[in-house]
């Protein structure tokens, strides 16, 4: 069903797939909704799935700031601070890094269908973090580790053609198309 509304959509065929939940709704495009861990390497791969696959702007600057953050992290410049006491203490604006953090976001897309693999996509970030990483007397490659657990949040990219959304979100908008989710709990949809 959903390969069948994903081929309907073009440029200019806006399609919505709604649920309940935003949780409901990620599940059925095929998004990672688990738990992240803790480790590096599945925080930077939920950053960098949430800024390619996610549709709103919020989400967006969400990864690049998580993204950010890491950054800072590998760095050692963060010691005991938040990302934004970082930033108001360095008397840093938005632009001066965010170009940066973009740069490194698209050079770390992943995308299984053009042969991409956590292998591959870890010698990717190996090489854009490594120029960060200060006298910490750990190596790039045990801040982000080649760990399995990484598969599960990058091999499962949603279709893209479909934007997941809640109900409330569609609220008094207007789509050529829309596609409802129902599950076994929702009910007045």
């Amino acid at each position: 069903m959903l390969n069948y509304y994903a081929n309907m959509t073009s440029k200019h065929f806006q399609c919505r797939l709604v649920a309940k939940t935003k949780t409901s709704a990620l599940k059925a495009v095929g998004a990672y909704t688990g738990k992240v861990g803790q480790s590096l390497s599945q925080q930077l791969a939920s950053a960098v799935m949430k800024f390619h696959y996610s549709d709103g702007s919020k989400a967006k600057l969400e990864a690049i700031q998580e993204t950010h953050h890491l950054l800072l992290h590998v760095g050692g410049c963060l010691e005991g601070k938040t990302l934004h006491q970082y930033i108001s203490d360095e008397g840093l604006e938005a632009v001066s890094w965010r170009g940066h953090v973009l740069k490194i976001l698209r050079i770390l897309k992943f995308d299984a269908s053009r042969g991409d693999s956590r292998v591959e996509w870890l010698g990717r970030v190996h090489q854009e973090f490594a120029p960060f990483i200060q006298n910490s007397g750990k190596t790039v490659a045990q801040l982000f580790r080649n760990e399995a657990a990484v598969d599960n949040i990058l091999e499962v990219s949603p279709v893209s053609e479909l934007i997941p959304a809640t109900v409330h979100e569609v609220k008094g908008q207007e789509f050529e198309g829309v596609c409802v989710v129902l599950t076994t709990t929702a009910k007045g949809i």
